[in-house]
C-alpha cells in the first residue's frame, strides 16, 4: 500500500508489474462491485490499445493513461492512490497490452520504461 504521489513517483517502473501491491484502504469505496467494474475497464483499455496500435502508460506525475493511433488520454487516477485501481491495474496487464512508465526525477530527462511489450509488438 502506498500513502501518497510522492511515494507512487518514487517508484522503479517494474514495481507495475505486481498488481496487488497497489491496494488502498478504501478498496470496495464506493459501492459493492467497483472492484470488478474497474477491472473491467482496466481490461477494456488495454484491449483497446491493443487494437488500436497503442499502450497504456503511468505519466510522471503517477496517473495513467491510454495512447492509440488516435488519441492520448490521461486520467486523474493514481494507481495505488484511488479506490480499486490495483484491480483497474490487474485488468491492464491481462489484457496483455504494452505498458509504459514515464519518470522525470531530480531534474534528470524524462524516461521511458516498457515493463511489458504488449502481444501485438
Amino acid at each position: 500500500m502506498y500513502k501518497d504521489y510522492t511515494e507512487l513517483r518514487a517508484l522503479p517502473p517494474e514495481a507495475y508489474l505486481d498488481w496487488q501491491a497497489f491496494a488502498t484502504p478504501n478498496d470496495g469505496l464506493p459501492a459493492a462491485g467497483y472492484a470488478e467494474k474497474q477491472y473491467a475497464t482496466g481490461l477494456e483499455y488495454g484491449k483497446r490499445a491493443l487494437a488500436n496500435d497503442g499502450y497504456i502508460f503511468i505519466s510522471c506525475n503517477g496517473t495513467w493513461g491510454i495512447k492509440t493511433c488516435l488519441s492520448t488520454t490521461t486520467t486523474f487516477e493514481g494507481i495505488g492512490y484511488h479506490s480499486c485501481t490495483a484491480d483497474l491495474w490487474r485488468g491492464v496487464l491481462d489484457s496483455g497490452c504494452k505498458i509504459i512508465v514515464y519518470r522525470w526525477l531530480d531534474g534528470q530527462p524524462i524516461t521511458e520504461t516498457v515493463i511489458t511489450r504488449g502481444n501485438n509488438d
